[in-house]
């Protein structure tokens, strides 16, 4: 992910932390976040979208990727749709940046984010 990517990415501050948009494509090869597009972190997940196992899925590896636990991670908006809305508790926004920051590899103008096995 490019330092770019990073400035593109649409994270904003709220009451108990900091929220920012996903996209996400279900059944995919493996779980890893796949940059930014449309100020949107994109990922893939390999569960499927049924009974919420992708969403299960998303919530682990954004939790994996910021070093962080699951229950600070919740999807607030988009439950049923690839588009969602992603709550973290307890971090402010240029935290969360920086997170994902070094989640990429060390920090901005590096490789892909994340990888994590199904």
């Amino acid at each position: 992910m490019t330092k770019t990517d990073l400035l593109a990415l649409e994270i904003r501050d709220c009451e108990s932390g900091a929220t920012f948009r996903m996209s996400v494509k279900a059944h995919a090869k493996a779980d890893r976040v796949a940059g930014v597009h449309g100020g949107a972190l994109r990922a893939e997940v390999s569960a499927a979208r049924e009974r919420g196992k992708a969403n299960e899925a998303l919530v682990k590896l954004v939790a994996a990727a910021l070093g962080i636990p699951r229950r600070d991670v919740e999807i607030v908006k988009g439950g049923m749709s690839r588009d969602k809305v992603v709550r973290v508790a307890g971090l402010k926004a240029s935290d969360l940046r920086r997170r994902i920051a070094d989640a990429s590899g060390g920090g901005p103008g590096t490789g892909p984010s994340t990888s994590e096995g199904a």
